[in-house]
């Protein structure tokens, strides 16, 4: 996980804007772990630091189950703050990527990570396409991910959709962009293990 405001101030409540938080300062980076801890339900003990280039991560068991491991990680300012993001908001400003140069691979990167912590990374989600394109003034990262909406009682018909998750990244500033789009759906059953297409 990534430690948001929300997990360190308990004012931020919805729909106030939530996003990851960011430091370069290692002790503050700590110190909100802690508060991120002792706002939990259960408290988690400190066992474990990292320092990675893009963020600082604090490893923690929850006290009485050794089996509960979480990594807290605060990005790096330096790398990218996330403060004009919403995460409770699909579309609109992703934040700004400070680390230079700004290139088509360092989106990819960042697109590829952000998507592990979003809703497309659990069960009836599949990426399907990780593509990059440029213009004059912007790169951009498109993920297109299908999606799938169950129908309800078999043999009603599930409803594939297929989505573009896409970070345009102004290459002047650093400032990011996310949007997403329905490209197209269609519907489909399973019966007796063989799908179809539904018609009609």
């Amino acid at each position: 996980m990534h430690l948001k405001n929300a997990d360190v101030d308990a004012a931020v409540v919805a729909p106030q804007p939530l996003h990851e938080l960011c430091t370069d300062d290692w002790n503050q980076a700590l110190a909100w772990s802690e508060l991120g801890a002792q706002s939990a339900p259960q408290y988690s003990d400190l066992v474990e630091t990292n320092d990675d280039v893009r963020y600082f991560e604090f490893g923690r068991v929850r006290q009485g189950d050794p089996t509960f491991y979480v990594r807290a990680r605060v990005f790096k300012c330096a790398y990218l703050d996330r403060a004009a993001a919403n995460l409770r908001a699909s579309v609109g400003p992703a934040g700004k990527l400070n680390r230079r140069p700004l290139t088509g691979a360092e989106l990819r990167d960042l697109s590829e990570y952000l998507w592990q912590f979003t809703q497309y990374n659990n069960a009836g989600y599949a990426v399907l396409q990780s593509s990059g394109s440029a213009s004059s003034a912007a790169l951009t990262h498109t993920l297109h991910i299908g999606r799938l909406v169950r129908g309800g009682v078999s043999p009603s018909c599930d409803r594939v959709e297929v989505i573009a998750w896409r970070h345009t990244l102004d290459t002047t500033t650093g400032t990011l962009q996310v949007e997403i789009s329905t490209l197209w759906s269609f519907g489909a059953h399973e019966s007796a293990g063989a799908v179809s297409l539904c018609t009609g």
